[in-house]
């Protein structure tokens, strides 16, 4: 039998955790004590695969441990988070990252982090 935290992931969602655990499609319980936390946090909650975005400040050992029962309970966070694992497997950002500087370079296209779509 799985422990909790063995289930999903949690308590941290920055960018490499976040993808991290949709990688493995596990949903999450986030606790956000920085701002790119706070997004990140927001962005999983939009998506399905995360309860509320919880905050370090004033956060108790029960408060978490229910939110953690909340997200293992759920089997729609569970489907989301299964199929956005699948989609994440298959994408290759590396390859397609080179694609997009070799074809600014061949046009001598600024590569401006700030301007990618």
């Amino acid at each position: 039998m799985k422990r909790p935290f063995d289930a999903n992931q949690s308590p941290v969602a920055g960018r490499i955790t976040t993808q991290s655990s949709l990688l493995a499609s596990r949903p999450s319980v986030v606790v956000a004590h920085l701002a790119d936390l706070l997004f990140w946090g927001s962005e999983i909650e939009r998506l399905g695969v995360e309860g509320n975005t919880l905050n370090r400040k004033g956060l108790t050992a029960n408060f978490l441990a229910q939110s953690e029962r909340q997200v293992l309970s759920s089997p729609e966070m569970a489907t989301k988070a299964s199929s956005l694992g699948v989609v994440m497997s298959r994408e290759n950002g590396v390859d397609a990252r080179i694609i997009l500087i070799e074809f600014r370079l061949s046009r001598d296209i600024p590569i401006d982090s700030h301007h990618d779509s």
